[in-house]
């Protein structure tokens, strides 16, 4: 540790006896031979001794510490209490050691070690070591002491290790004085450094201007890419910080259980263990702060020695003055710089020697002078000075120089070309320490520019003084009241030929191309006043077109000049012109004209005369204008104001004037409206004689500003009393203005009865419905919404909503036409006003045949019920209109607000309460709920549940996806919006009514086609297959036809789903043919008599193209016509029997078999039976399943079912139809048939509806029975 240290803690181990060795000796000798002492005679007994005693137990905890200590310590005794012995010591490895050789017996005797003190400094001591036995176990007193009272002699090995310490001292000394620059000095220091200590790791660090951090500047032992650039914290965590911190040498010995500071990632990732670290220190100052540290590092622990820290102290001071050094170089040659770079001449005189001779001069004063400094130097600057420097100026210099002083003077010097410049020379004194004068600093500066401006500056102001005095005179001209135009045009132009020097001035003005000139002076042969010129004839053209003064004193020698027909003309060689403006825009040209040359060009200010004078003509044109226009604007306002005058006694709307309270003016309108004969009847009386004062105030309170003039009025609508009393609407506006100096207002009445009459009538047109005179959908809607608000704010209050549609209405107007239906519409309102009776209900036509009802606040839901019903029992009276007696019914759909409950039923408690945001949501429920009542049978009322918006949901939802499955969901979109226009998509071409036959049909991949067989209750023998059409839905499976079909025919989407199932069946009996012709043991006759009969639709029967489609489907399947049977619905051709029958007519022409589906069912009309080209019929299969029961008396020998059955066959065959009894299911069922003559049959007695593969092999199995004869197996 360093000197200093030692002394700096040497009264803490003061013995004032000098024996420690003896305290030590004695206090051992003693301890041996008494018995264990007490804890307070051994605390009694440290605390006695003067050295410093610590205490610990067998473990090495610290138990107690004496007076002594502490004062090492400087800390509290609380602070050590507790602690591992460990805990004070710098080096933990150190005191192992010692420890390891006190419990092995060794005695410890003033051995040195270094501590640490309470705030971090650190100390050596030497200690010595002892066992105090003690009941119930001994403990160890370690007594502490100065190391200088153990100083030893050095051995041999120390003293050649300072020997060499001190050699590389002043080889680095020799280094640093060598050394060019820094980084190599660094370099080359560290390595030394390393040599002499045996270490391996050395670094420098420079601590950084923020202070906060320092970089590795230079360094041996570390990491590749470290030196240069890696930076470690200046805080006391680091060893560097701790080191800066405490201004001294730090020696660690282990780092891994160092406690002063945790250490760097740098050091920890090089495994460091042992180091040493100094400050390298700054430039001297009271402010300075250390350059940076100085360190060494073993990855071994190390003890560094006070040699080795000398040894590092030194070679930082060493580096500390190589840095100052280069540090002062820089600032010389910094200075250097800065000298050389400024803009003046800087030289050095020698003030010591009798001519004062240049040592310095900087390329400044080179460029100044165009001396080199070689050429400079060794000489007196008084060869710059020419014959023509100024004397006095050379004595001032003179005399400052022997007096020694500072002087400022301007010399005229010359350069070595000759060339001349003006140059401010400042000269100072230079002193040295003793006072005595050495030098003399001259500083040059060119000022050149400076003498060049000024001389310009006294020229021009000669020449301001001239052109001044030209300005005096054309301010004469332009103030001056002249008589007449003529008179200032001749001025204008004499003074602008003195002033210019110029023959002849004149003035032109310049229109459509055309020159014509206005003014000559002095009148001459050459020029007349009014003669006229193509422009581009003129010297004018050029400033005319170039908008700015054009000069020129030589134009012969121009071309572009001398081949203007004026120059060839008139020989005219100086021109000087310029435009005058008017305004915005050119009247003219000012020129003057000379015919000789001029000898003096001219100048700026010439321009700037001219200028002015055409200015001055111009403003004064533009005056004459001005002048002329408000004339004109005079005598138009006064035309204005009459033709006003004329406008507002002749206006359609009231005009009148009203000033002090009064009316003072009012025109005819006025009079009429106002309902008076004569204005005079008017005048004089106030506004609020005939208009309401509160608003009317509004209109007259208007005050006469300018944004009140440019602001629009505004129209206030009120009404007005006549002097007849009539009250009339009418519009009124106020605009404030002046009648006769005074502020008054211009009120405009308009009278706006008719408007008013004509907008109560579009209001209740746009509410009401013209025939009924009820509310409409608009205003109901408003109803509606106001009650919805209402329900939601009050939780008592309850309304309902009634939704009537007429039965069978259509039949009405079909039959007795139109105007007999508005005539019963209007009946059927006046009825539903009789059944509403409660003054806030609400009765509105939203269209057509549909009326609503709006019960208000009612306090029981059944009210609604009971309405509905009051409103059948009115309906079902006949109505009498234009001698025709009518009866109608109305199918009701009801709906309550929210909180309205309705039981469902009376076999059940549930209830359901309905919540709405909006009346359409409303409507639409009590719409659903009135087509329920229509679906079950008409002139009923249905209360709405929930499970009627499912049904229609799972509707809407069936047929979304049949849509899908038929269109397929990219083409779906395009097939709805061109359902009826395009020509080229064979699916809107199957459900459109155009007659173009598509190409090919869909191809529906969810739909598949089963087939029963149709089986001759003769033979036995399949003789066809009816082909039905199922659907296989993606998520719910197979669909049942029952589902889907009739949605299908609703929605028109049975046109190509039934295209599609033809083509497809017609195609799988093409296929059934071919195979049968193929097989070898199939007779002729059962391919040939092999029929496929298919369902056609009421939609399809309705196709203008159908026959056409049938054509191409025949075409494209090679299907025999005779092979196809279509079967058709009796309610099918009752409804459009006209058209059915043209469409049948044209199947049967093409030999295609025509057959009445579920004959029985529907209406059985015999009057069109035999008028249709029929071929057979089928009996419905709700007769066939009833075949089995019994006759209802013993006489009879069929039961009704029977008898229907034997009637049909009996019918069909003496009309020559064939019979098919459908839904045979058993044999008791098919021998009845059989027996009453049926010829075929069809059911699942035979087999039920077949996938194609199945059906096939199921037609082969028959063919091989009816080869085989054994036809009659069905008969047994």
């Amino acid at each position: 540790m360093a000197g200093q240290h030692q002394k700096a803690r040497e009264y803490q181990f003061t013995d004032p006896k000098g024996q420690s060795d003896r305290h030590y000796r004695e206090f051992s000798s003693e301890s041996e031979k008494v018995s264990p002492t007490p804890p307070e005679i051994m605390s009694m007994l440290v605390q006695s001794l003067p050295q410093p005693v610590m205490v610990s137990d067998h473990d090495g905890t610290i138990i107690h510490c004496n007076t002594a200590l502490l004062e090492i310590w400087q800390g509290s005794r609380e602070s050590l209490i507790g602690h591992k012995e460990s805990f004070i010591y710098t080096s933990i490895n150190h005191y192992q050691q010692i420890r390891e050789q006190f419990d092995q017996g060794n005695a410890i005797d003033s051995v040195e070690i270094q501590i640490r003190l309470s705030d971090r400094r650190t100390t050596w001591v030497c200690l010595s070591m002892r066992s105090l036995p003690l009941i119930p176990e001994p403990v160890v007193l370690t007594i502490f002491s100065d190391t200088n009272s153990h100083i030893r002699r050095p051995n041999q090995n120390q003293l050649d290790n300072e020997a060499s310490y001190q050699a590389a001292v002043a080889k680095f000394g020799q280094i640093a004085l060598t050394s060019p620059d820094l980084d190599s000095l660094m370099g080359k220091l560290i390595t030394q450094v390393k040599e002499t200590l045996k270490i391996n790791r050395c670094m420098v660090l420079e601590l950084l201007p923020n202070h906060q951090a320092f970089l590795l500047r230079s360094g041996i032992g570390w990491r590749p890419g470290l030196v240069g650039s890696a930076q470690i914290t200046a805080s006391p965590n680091s060893q560097a910080g701790y080191t800066l911190q405490q201004g001294e040498a730090v020696i660690v010995e282990d780092l891994r259980v160092e406690t002063r500071f945790p250490g760097t990632p740098l050091l920890h990732n090089h495994k460091i263990v042992s180091g040493l670290s100094v400050i390298i220190p700054g430039p001297k100052g009271a402010n300075s702060k250390p350059w940076g540290v100085l360190s060494v590092h073993t990855r071994r622990v190390h003890q560094f020695t006070l040699n080795d820290v000398h040894f590092l102290e030194a070679i930082a001071h060493i580096l500390a003055t190589a840095i100052e050094r280069q540090r002062a170089d820089e600032r010389l040659k910094l200075m250097e710089r800065a000298i050389n770079s400024s803009r003046n001449g800087i030289i050095i005189t020698d003030a010591t020697e009798s001519d004062n001779r240049v040592i310095f001069a900087n390329s400044g004063f080179e460029k100044i002078t165009g001396y080199s400094r070689h050429q400079v130097i060794g000489r007196n600057c008084r060869f710059l000075q020419g014959r023509d420097s100024d004397p006095k100026a050379l004595a001032e210099l003179r005399s400052a120089i022997e007096e020694g002083r500072e002087c400022n003077i301007e010399l005229k010097k010359y350069r070595p070309d000759g060339s001349s410049f003006w140059n401010e020379l400042s000269i100072s004194p230079v002193y040295n320490n003793q006072g005595f004068l050495t030098n003399f600093i001259g500083i040059q500066t060119d000022i050149s520019d400076r003498k060049q401006a000024e001389a310009n500056l006294l020229s021009k102001s000669e020449a301001l003084a001239q052109f001044s005095s030209k300005l005096k005179q054309l301010h004469r001209i332009t103030t001056r009241l002249y008589p007449s135009l003529e008179a200032r045009f001749e001025d204008y132009l004499q003074t602008g030929c003195e002033l210019l020097q110029m023959s002849t001035g004149l003035i032109g003005k310049i229109s459509a191309g055309v020159y014509s000139l206005e003014f000559v002076y002095p009148h001459s042969d050459l020029f007349t006043i009014g003669q006229t010129a193509n422009i581009a004839d003129t010297f004018c053209a050029k400033p005319y077109h170039t908008q700015e003064t054009v000069t020129q004193t030589q134009a012969g020698l121009d071309p572009e000049w001398s081949q203007v027909q004026a120059y060839q003309t008139l020989t005219l060689e100086s021109y000087i012109g310029t435009p005058i403006w008017v305004g915005d825009r050119i009247y003219g040209v000012l020129s003057f004209v000379h015919q000789p040359q001029r000898t003096v060009p001219f100048k700026s200010e010439d321009r700037e005369i001219i200028e002015l004078m055409a200015q001055g003509l111009g403003d004064f044109l533009a005056a004459q204008e001005i002048e002329q226009r408000q004339r004109e604007a005079e005598q138009a306002l006064r035309e204005s104001e009459e033709r006003y005058r004329m406008l507002v006694e002749l206006s359609p709307d009231t005009i009148a004037i009203y000033c002090d309270d009064q009316i003072v003016y009012i025109n005819r309108a006025g009079v009429e409206l106002l309902g008076a004969k004569q204005p005079e009847d008017i005048i004089g009386r106030s506004i609020y004689d005939f208009v309401d004062y509160d608003q009317t105030t509004v209109i007259l309170n208007q005050e006469l500003t300018g944004e009140a003039k440019q602001q629009s009025a505004t129209l206030f609508e009120q009404q007005l009393i006549r002097l007849d009393a009539a009250i009339i609407d009418v519009e009124i506006a106020g605009i404030p203005t002046n009648y006769h100096g005074r502020d008054a207002i211009q009120i405009i009445i308009r009278d706006i009865s008719d408007r008013k009459q004509a907008q109560a009538q579009l209001l209740h047109a746009a509410f009401y419905d013209p025939l009924t005179e009820l509310p409409n959908r608009s205003l109901f809607n408003q109803k509606l919404s106001e009650a919805l608000r209402r329900s939601k704010e009050d939780s008592n209050y309850q309304f309902a909503v009634l939704f009537l549609d007429l039965d069978r209405f259509k039949v009405v107007n079909d039959s007795l036409g139109h105007v007999i239906g508005d005539f019963l519409l209007i009946e059927i309102a006046h009825r539903l006003e009789i059944c509403v009776t409660s003054p806030g209900d609400t009765i509105a036509r939203l269209g057509g045949d549909e009326f609503t009802i709006l019960m208000d606040h009612i306090s029981d839901p059944k009210q609604a019920l009971e309405l509905a019903e009051k409103i059948h029992r009115e309906l079902s009276q006949p109505f009498y209109i234009e001698g025709h007696e009518i009866f109608t019914t109305a199918s009701i759909g009801i709906v309550p607000s929210r909180g309205c409950t309705f039981k469902k039923g009376a076999e059940t408690d549930n209830y359901h309460c309905l919540l709405y945001n909006n009346p359409e949501d409303f409507l639409r429920d009590a719409d659903i709920a009135m087509y329920h009542a229509k679906e079950r049978g008409k002139a009923r009322s249905e209360v709405f549940d929930l499970s009627m918006h499912t049904q229609t949901l799972a509707l809407l939802q069936l047929e979304t996806d049949l849509r899908k499955a038929i269109f397929g969901s990219a083409q779906l979109n395009v097939a709805l919006n061109h359902i009826s226009s395009s020509e080229s998509n064979p699916l809107a071409s199957a459900i459109s009514d155009v007659s173009v036959i598509p190409s090919q049909l869909p191809s529906l991949n969810d739909f598949i086609i089963h087939y029963q067989p149709i089986v001759c209750l003769i033979t036995g023998r399949i003789v066809g297959f009816e082909a039905l059409v199922r659907w296989r839905h993606p998520r719910r499976g197979l669909v049942s036809p029952a589902e889907f079909i009739p949605v299908a025919e609703e929605t028109g989407l049975i046109v190509p789903l039934g295209a599609w199932v033809l083509e497809e069946s017609c195609r799988q009996l093409s296929s059934w043919k071919q195979q049968l012709k193929n097989w070898e043991r199939s007779p002729q006759s059962v391919s040939s008599h092999l029929t496929i009969s298919v369902n056609l639709s009421g939609k399809q029967l309705n196709q203008l193209n159908l026959i056409q489609q049938i054509d191409a489907i025949l075409a494209r399947t090679n299907c025999d016509p005779k092979s196809l049977k279509l079967e058709i619905t009796e309610s099918m051709l009752v409804e459009n029997f006209q058209t059915a029958l043209i469409v049948l007519a044209q199947l049967k022409a093409r030999k295609i078999h025509l057959a009445i589906d579920d004959f029985g069912t529907g209406y059985s009309s015999l009057s069109y039976l035999h008028q249709l080209p029929l071929k057979s019929l089928k009996i419905d299969q709700s007769f066939v399943q009833r075949l089995e029961e019994e006759p209802s008396n013993y006489i009879d020998q069929y039961s009704q079912p029977q008898q229907i059955i034997k009637a049909i066959i009996s019918l069909a065959h003496n009309l020559g139809l064939e019979v098919t009894a459908e839904g045979i299911e058993t044999r008791q069922q098919m021998q009845f048939l059989h027996n009453l003559g049926c010829d075929y049959g069809q059911g699942y007695l035979f087999s039920k509806p077949l996938p194609a593969e199945e059906a096939t092999q199921l037609m082969l199995n028959s063919a091989i029975a009816y080869s085989s004869e054994k036809s009659r197996f069905f008969y047994g």
